[in-house]
C-alpha cells in the first residue's frame, strides 16, 4: 500500500544510491572515537560563545560573546574553536578517497589551509 508515491520514489532511490555508493566505515571510526573521549575525558561545560543569550542576565554573563557567524565571513568559515579546550583540535573524520569522501577530504584541507595564519 503507498501512502505517499513521491516519498516512496525518493527511498527507493535513496536505497539504490546507497546500495551502488562507494562503501567506508570512516564514519563508524570517528564515532568510536568520539564515544571513547566522551569515555575518558573529563565532561566540560560548553564554551561561552556557544551559548545561546535568550535573556539580558545571559547576556550580562557572557553568553554568546564572541560568537562568529559563519555566513558572515569569506567562503563562510570561521576561525572560531567549537570544542572545549581539552578537545580544542582534535580530529575524528578521516574521510577515505573512496567516492563523495574524497570530495569531503578536499573539501575539509581546503578548510584547513583557510584557517591556517
Amino acid at each position: 500500500m503507498l501512502i505517499c508515491p513521491t516519498a516512496d520514489l525518493a527511498l527507493a532511490q535513496a536505497a539504490i544510491y546507497l546500495a551502488v555508493a562507494p562503501k567506508s566505515d570512516a564514519a563508524y571510526k570517528a564515532l568510536d572515537v568520539a564515544r571513547a573521549d566522551v569515555a575518558t575525558t573529563t565532561a566540560e561545560p560548553v564554551p561561552l560563545h556557544l551559548r545561546n543569550a535568550p535573556t539580558p542576565l545571559m547576556k550580562q554573563f557572557g553568553y554568546g560573546e564572541g560568537y562568529q557567524h559563519a555566513h558572515k565571513f569569506e567562503d563562510a568559515l570561521s576561525d572560531m574553536e567549537c570544542l572545549p579546550p581539552s578537545l580544542a583540535g582534535r580530529r575524528y573524520y578521516f574521510p577515505t578517497d573512496r567516492g563523495m569522501e574524497k570530495r569531503i577530504a578536499e573539501r575539509l584541507e581546503e578548510i584547513r589551509r583557510a584557517r591556517k595564519p
